[in-house]
Formats: C-alpha cells, structure tokens, sequence
C-alpha cells in the first residue's frame, strides 16, 4: 500500500494581541463610526448648506440699511408672544439673520417651548421656528446622538473612544514597519498596505477628531475633574446678583437700553453674543470680542443688572488656564468652524480618510473570512 508522502506544512503566523484588539474594537464601533463620519464630511459644508436650505436666514438679500443691535433687541423684546433670550447669535456678515435660541412664554398659560427665532435686519420680521426641519441638521442629528437621544449620544461617546483607542493601537502595529509604509503602497499597491499609509497620514486628525467628539458627549464630567486638576474653573459663570427689593419688570432696564450702554462704553469690541434674563437675580451677559481675537464669541464677559443697568461685573474668559482654552476652541477643532469653505476642506478630507479607512478594513477583514472558509 503506497502512502502519501508527508508535507512540511509551514506553521501558521501568530497575530500579535495588538491586530486582534485592533480588528475587533473596529469592528464594534463599525457602525457608528461609519455614520459619523459620512456626516462628518457633510458638516464641513454646514454654513454652505444652511445658505442652500435656508437662503431666508443665510442668504438675506440687503434691501436697505440693517438695523442695529439695539433695534433688534427691542424687537426681540417686543415679539407676541413674547420671548426670553437664552443667547441671541449676533450674525459676522449682513446677509445673515439674528439667531435667537429662546424661550416662548405665551400669556395665556399655554405651555413654554422652546424655539430658534430668527430676525431679518432689513425688515424686522421675526420668524419662529419650533421643529428641525433641515437635511443638515438631521446630519447633525445623526452625527451626534444616531437620532437616538441619549443612548445614541452615548454610543457616538464610546465609539470615539473606541476610535481613538484603535488609531493608538494602530500606531503600534505600524511601528515594525516604519520607513518603508509609502514604497510598500507605491510598489505593491495592496489594500493592507494602503491602508497602513492613509492611517499613519490621517492619524492626528482622526485622534483630535476622536477626543473632541468624547468631549462632546461627556464634557460635563470631563470637565468637573480637569477643574479639580486645575484649581480652577475652566468656564464663565455667571454671577448672583444681590437684590433686597427689587423693581417690577417693566421698570428693569432693558437688553436695548443695556446693549447701547455697552457700545458706548466699549467702542473697541464688538458684541457677539446676548444672554437676556426675566429673574433680578441674574444678569444680563454680553459677550464681546476684540479685533485682534479669533474666537468668534470673543473673550469678554459682561455682567449688567438688569435692575438698574449698571455694570457688575467683566471676567477674561483668557484668565481660565488651559483647560479653558481647550473648553473654549474644541468645537472649533472638531468642526473647522469659523473658517471659510476652503480651510474646512481639511476637516472634510480627515472624516473621508476616516471613512476609507473603516471601508477598507471591513472588506479586508471579509475577504479574510472567505478565504478561510474555502
């Protein structure tokens, strides 16, 4: 009886923990991650399709002059229902309108709601909008909470951290083979091998990206520890206002009235920003930049009491420590928000390699699982 001869089969090539941590936490987070950064790439563009969507409030035509800021504070005031300013955006060009992120307070006991009202400063009409009615903020939706609410914010929460650990990991699998991870792609043009270059370029903006957007779903507990760090507060509160007796309403100074009083008295800043108030025991905020500041809300806060518009108090948001600093631009490190088309290009072109990436590593991984089973 003739026996096959035996065959030295080559032993089979151990993983190292590291590929496997990386290809399962990817996997995980594939889903999410896959919307967030197809959303992503869209986001860069928000301002430009607001202007699509939206040309009534983002792409006013001028038909005269533009009401100044008191003008419009007054009209605000004087809105039916009325309406009370959690934070009134101040527009940087003329052909867009007054953003107001409100409260509705009907007199005849029907129930709040809150609401974006938005002001055209050529002809004062007030538009009240109660509902999201764009594409691109539903892409905002989806990009922060899956449409989920909380449970969808908190799985965008962990799969950016999930991202960030991969990319890490990442780094580690790649370091083995540094030097020569771009002749690799050039000369043999596998997808493994492209896919370790376009990591190792995209690496640093998907981590920002990956840290901002933990940031963002859990700030508020990030932040309370790096304050305890820091000795610190990293944010502006606005202060209490001590008031034994005070006037009815109607004799309170107005945002008008304290908005012009700002203008005198600071003619070198610009307001960005109004917080209005219908409690005596809070201010009202005014938030001003200079012309030498980048950050679009500026760095100035203003206390004014409402009681008698004196001035209560000014806080340097600049004066927060580094915590601060990263509290105050991470949004812009994780959007490219405020700048023009072209420099958020780089943001677009960072959530793209992302999603490449993802793409890419997902099919590999299926083709290695065919192969297995034939």
């Amino acid at each position: 009886m003739r026996t096959r001869p035996e065959t030295n089969k080559a032993p089979k090539r151990q993983r190292p923990i590291w590929f496997h941590l990386h290809f399962w936490l990817s996997w995980i987070a594939a889903l999410p991650l896959l919307v967030v950064f197809v959303t992503g790439v869209l986001l860069s563009f928000e301002k430009e399709f607001y202007q699509w969507e939206q040309p009534e409030h983002y792409a006013i035509q001028a038909n005269g002059p533009a009401m100044s800021l008191s003008e419009v504070l007054q009209a605000y005031e004087q809105a039916q229902p009325p309406l009370l300013l959690n934070y009134l955006q101040v527009p940087e060009s003329g052909d867009a309108a007054y953003l107001a992120f409100a409260r509705e307070m009907p007199s005849d006991g029907s129930p709040e709601r809150s609401l974006r009202a938005y002001l055209n400063p050529y002809t004062g009409k007030i538009t009240r909008e109660f509902d999201n009615p764009t594409f691109i903020r539903l892409m905002e939706d989806l990009h922060r909470t899956l449409t989920l609410k909380k449970w969808g914010r908190w799985s965008v929460g962990a799969s950016s951290l999930i991202l960030a650990i991969s990319s890490l990991i990442g780094l580690i699998l790649w370091w083995p083979m540094r030097g020569r991870t771009f002749s690799r792609a050039w000369r043999r043009g596998r997808a493994l091998d492209w896919h370790n270059a376009l990591g190792l370029i995209a690496l640093l903006p998907l981590c920002v990206f990956a840290l901002t957007g933990i940031t963002f779903t859990w700030g508020k507990f990030i932040f309370q520890q790096l304050d305890k760090l820091q000795e610190q507060p990293s944010r502006f509160e606005a202060p209490q206002l001590i008031v034994e007796t005070a006037p009815a309403q109607e004799q309170w100074v107005t945002l008008a009235e304290a908005a012009t009083w700002v203008q005198a008295n600071y003619p070198d800043a610009e307001i960005r920003g109004v917080q209005g108030t219908r409690n005596a025991k809070r201010p009202y905020i005014f938030h001003l930049k200079q012309h030498h500041e980048f950050h679009p809300g500026g760095n100035l806060k203003l206390s004014v009491a409402p009681t008698s518009g004196q001035l209560h108090s000014e806080f340097d948001v600049t004066t927060t420590g580094p915590v601060g600093w990263y509290r105050r631009y991470f949004y812009i490190l994780h959007t490219g928000h405020p700048f023009p088309w072209w420099g958020r290009l780089f943001w677009a072109v960072s959530s793209l390699a992302g999603l490449i990436l993802l793409v890419t590593g997902v099919w590999m991984s299926m083709r290695r699982w065919r192969r297995k089973r034939a």
